[in-house]
């Protein structure tokens, strides 16, 4: 703009990693029209501001910052994925706009990476915590049980900056117990 400052414009589309075979591990991103975009993204773009330094860009919403989250983890940022966690958290339910979006981390459970597996258990936390009474998940929690069973069997190789904290730990299971108290922790 006139004062110099940057922003980043970016659509707010259905989004997924393809299946390239010589390339197990690429960020390669398809974005797409499909998926309910339609009719859930109230949103078409989202307008990030970056910061003067360039080292990083500010959410204006939730709905940002979760969409911001989902794209970073399907191009294998995961540490941008856990700096954003503050930004996504929320004490109310997710818009069906947020829940659309959320709903598009699914797309990344073929990540096995252990800092994959810690990320997403960040963000199972930020839904959980999100969900009201009576909302239905958007997140499986048998996908949420597998993270952590991931997340535990590789917790020597998750970064630091991905490792949850032995209070964290516990929120989780209890949040997870809370939500779907058929699983026995």
């Amino acid at each position: 703009n006139s004062t110099g400052e940057q922003f980043l414009f970016v659509p707010l589309l259905s989004v997924h990693n393809p299946k390239i075979a010589s390339r197990p591990f690429a960020g390669d991103l398809v974005l797409t029209h499909g998926d309910g975009w339609d009719t859930q993204a109230a949103s078409k773009f989202f307008v990030y501001s970056v910061h003067p330094s360039g080292a990083y860009v500010t959410t204006p919403t939730t709905g940002a910052a979760l969409y911001w989250a989902v794209l970073s983890m399907m191009t294998r940022n995961y540490e941008r994925v856990c700096k954003l966690i503050p930004a996504c958290r929320t004490d109310v339910s997710f818009s069906s706009e947020e829940a659309w979006i959320f709903e598009m981390l699914r797309r990344t459970m073929g990540d096995s990476h252990p800092d994959a597996h810690a990320a997403r258990l960040r963000l199972a936390a930020v839904e959980l915590e999100a969900r009201a009474t009576g909302d239905a998940p958007i997140l499986d929690s048998k996908d949420v049980v597998k993270d952590y069973e991931g997340y535990a069997k590789k917790i020597s190789a998750v970064s630091a900056f991905a490792r949850l904290s032995p209070h964290e730990e516990l929120d989780l299971l209890l949040l997870l117990r809370q939500g779907e108290p058929r699983h026995a922790f």
